[in-house]
């Protein structure tokens, strides 16, 4: 019988802000690949894993020879994209636009720039998990999706690897992770490996372990790739080997075929975070609403009219949006730098969209025929209904005002 293996998934947490603004996450970030580049040019047998297209995107601007190397470890099969997102967002609050945005905005840039698409989603960080999210992980092509909250003690599963049936009756094979948290700390690698060296054995299955200095960044050590080549060698009993989310999935799918049943959301952890900074969750939904209406609009007007659609300027925008979306913004586990960025950056992409509405309207407006000497008045549906609503409208009587009394 093969023995089983211990899936060493080297990751670096990054909150790109939580509690620092973003510059500094974007510094950490440099800081954090710059290391895994060369711990992977010194050690032929290390893998790492990253995920968030948002973090890419920095380092591809703020300096393009260390993504190029990226690139080329990429290829190489050594640094694996994991997750495929765009960032890690709360799952509770967004609309479904947002959510299918996160999912889609990542991978297009994924496949563009590394010619990859993630079969793993990972959330490792977001406060919970609603129950349609397996129909929207199973419509965009995803195998197994992985987190970390809530954990053992605020949600009992069947298991750390189980079947997860949304509200809709889709189905993933989904993990929490097992064995402590998605990262590691200076000092417990090696406890964490003789845990899940036990959990492995005891199961008699394959098991990943999550492991790299993380939250403000760091990844992996040369100390801790030290300490695992010496449990390597003394270790008989299974074999533990440098790995990725995709090669953990491969070697699981029997068992997550048949891994017990959990229905419903996977909910709920950090609570008092939806109850707090109510200013960033109404911006969000305004923002939301303004977007989709924006698009909508530019869409019908481009293909009615002719008018060129606005693509740079809307995602742009949209890629604004998804930021805030982050799971220690939108909830309000920011600092007070963390939301007052926000509310600048909603700010920024609602100035987008209204520029974009305001185009699609002057169009209309123009294409219409009203008499001489009128002012025209347009009303756009930007849903795809025909709702019964009452319309308000401010008109001045004159085009100066006319003076009180």
């Amino acid at each position: 019988m093969d023995r089983p293996v211990i899936h060493l998934i080297c990751n670096a947490h990054l909150d790109p802000v939580w509690q620092w603004r973003w510059e500094e996450g974007c510094a950490e970030t440099l800081a954090t690949f710059r290391t895994a580049v060369e711990l992977l040019q010194e050690d032929r047998g290390f893998k790492f894993n990253h995920n968030e297209s948002v973090l890419y995107r920095w380092v591809e601007e703020h300096d393009p020879a260390l993504f190029e190397e990226i690139r080329a470890l990429v290829r190489e099969g050594r640094w694996a994209v994991i997750g495929g997102w765009d960032l890690q967002p709360d799952l509770n609050l967004p609309g479904l636009e947002s959510l299918y945005r996160h999912m889609e905005t990542g991978r297009a840039y994924f496949r563009e720039r590394f010619g990859v698409a993630p079969r793993v989603a990972c959330n490792f960080d977001s406060f919970g998990h609603p129950a349609g999210l397996p129909q929207l992980l199973r419509q965009g092509g995803y195998e197994l999706y992985v987190f970390m909250r809530p954990m053992p003690e605020e949600l009992h599963l069947p298991d750390h690897l189980f079947r997860w049936r949304g509200v809709d009756g889709s189905e993933i094979p989904a993990l929490r992770v097992p064995v402590g948290f998605y990262h590691s700390d200076r000092d417990d690698l090696e406890e964490k490996i003789a845990r899940t060296v036990e959990l492995a054995l005891e199961l008699g299955r394959d098991v990943p372990l999550f492991w790299g200095l993380g939250d403000h960044g760091g990844g992996a050590t040369r100390e801790d790739l030290e300490r695992i080549r010496r449990w390597k060698e003394r270790e008989g009993r299974v074999r533990i080997e440098h790995s990725t989310l995709e090669d953990y999935l491969d070697s699981v799918k029997a068992a997550a075929g048949a891994a017990p049943l959990f229905e419903g959301g996977l909910q709920r952890c950090m609570t008092g975070c939806y109850t707090s900074l109510s200013r960033l969750k109404r911006a969000a939904g305004e923002s939301l609403g303004l977007l989709v209406q924006a698009e909508s609009l530019r869409t019908a007007a481009w293909r009615d009219l002719g008018l060129p659609f606005p693509g740079e300027e809307l995602e742009e925008a949209w890629r604004d949006h998804l930021f805030n979306d982050f799971h220690d913004i939108l909830p309000g586990s920011g600092t007070e730098e963390v939301e007052r960025d926000a509310l600048a950056l909603y700010g920024k992409a609602e100035h987008l969209a209204r520029r974009a509405r305001m185009g699609a309207a002057s169009a209309w407006a123009r294409a219409g025929k009203g008499r001489k000497n009128t002012l025209p008045l347009a009303l756009f549906n930007g849903v795809p209904h025909l709702p019964g609503t009452p319309v308000e409208v401010e008109f001045m009587v004159d085009y100066r005002p006319l003076p009180a009394g």
